[in-house]
């Protein structure tokens, strides 16, 4: 069993590493005829999605010129940055849950955080244009996709694979790194996610809706390779972060677990209060 839940996770890491990788195959700091030629073999590598490279294509219809490139590519680099840690940490909690029988089914509990990601995945490529957006979401399956930007406003519309329309907003404030991005779906709102840099790393939230209207808080304190992970669920959609919370700020979810070193501590969803020591997997 405990390999099953470790191997559910590190699959929906794959995913997610798979859905980015556009952002960081297409990165380039030269001319952008460079940007577009690697756009190009992205979306040939990806077959049918080739089309996504053309300007006068059905699937991109950018509704105005991106002013301020620059800024995109600040918000790109930035959310990898903390996608990175947060990646991280959550490899080493999954991993960490599984060798305590009290908590193996807690590892479940972090899916919806890998998996968001994906809906997630045009943030890492604003600083590359409207093309390379278009490569992210078509290798999805999205269609008729248009992005957009009105000051601090990035937009990115789309059709997802079964026919829904989508809408990811993204909205960054370069001097506190803190980005805040809500995604729509059908209309209604289901992913509201924010990171906010702190003393001692980052502070993050997710509130995420399922399908059938449950709604769960995930709430995120993260300091290198450590930190905490509270869980509520049928939450209400929580106030934004200010960047003053205290690490330990997920403890007040009536779910949590945490990693200092090698010391997990957790309160399970069932009231079990835990501690323990785990012996991290060596590196090959």
């Amino acid at each position: 069993m405990k390999r099953v839940v470790v191997m559910l996770v590190a699959m929906m890491l794959c995913m997610v590493i798979i859905g980015c990788s556009p952002a960081q195959n297409q990165r380039t700091n030269s001319e952008p005829t460079q940007t577009a030629g690697n756009a190009v073999e992205a979306t040939n590598a990806a077959g049918n999605t080739a089309k996504a490279t053309d300007t006068d294509s059905d699937i991109v219809k950018a509704t105005e010129p991106v002013d301020d490139m620059a800024d995109a590519e600040t918000i790109s680099k930035a959310y990898e940055a903390y996608s990175g840690v947060k990646t991280e940490f959550l490899t080493k909690l999954a991993e960490a849950l599984t060798q305590n029988e009290n908590t193996v089914w807690g590892a479940m509990s972090l899916l919806p955080l890998v998996s968001v990601e994906l809906d997630l995945v045009p943030i890492t490529l604003l600083g590359q244009g409207k093309q390379s957006i278009a490569v992210g979401l078509a290798v999805m399956g999205a269609s008729d996709i248009e992005y957009s930007e009105n000051g601090g406003l990035h937009r990115v519309n789309y059709t997802d694979k079964d026919g829904g329309p989508c809408s990811l907003d993204v909205t960054y404030d370069a001097g506190a790194d803190a980005l805040v991005c809500t995604h729509t779906k059908d209309g209604n709102e289901n992913i509201y996610a924010q990171y906010q840099k702190t003393i001692f790393g980052y502070a993050a939230q997710y509130y995420l809706v399922n399908e059938e209207g449950a709604a769960t808080l995930y709430q995120l304190s993260l300091s290198a390779e450590d930190g905490m992970l509270g869980i509520l669920k049928d939450a209400s959609k929580p106030p934004a972060l200010t960047g003053g919370e205290e690490a330990d700020f997920p403890k007040a979810c009536p779910q949590w677990y945490a990693i200092t070193g090698q010391t997990v501590t957790a309160l399970t969803s069932d009231g079990m209060d835990l501690s323990f020591e785990y012996n991290p997997t060596p590196a090959p």
